[in-house]
């Protein structure tokens, strides 16, 4: 592997793991408290 195909898949790997969080601060958010939540994700609804 060259430096470059390693530097790239470090940079995806970053942007991966910025953006998980992004999205679960949310969610941690809306399960710490729902009543602030302005959305519930449907897929986490139970029936």
């Amino acid at each position: 592997m060259s430096s470059k195909q390693t530097l790239i898949i470090i940079a995806v790997i970053v942007m991966l793991m910025i953006g998980l969080y992004y999205l679960m601060s949310p969610l941690q958010n809306c399960l710490r408290f729902p009543l602030e939540c302005p959305y519930l994700p449907e897929l986490f609804l139970e029936p």
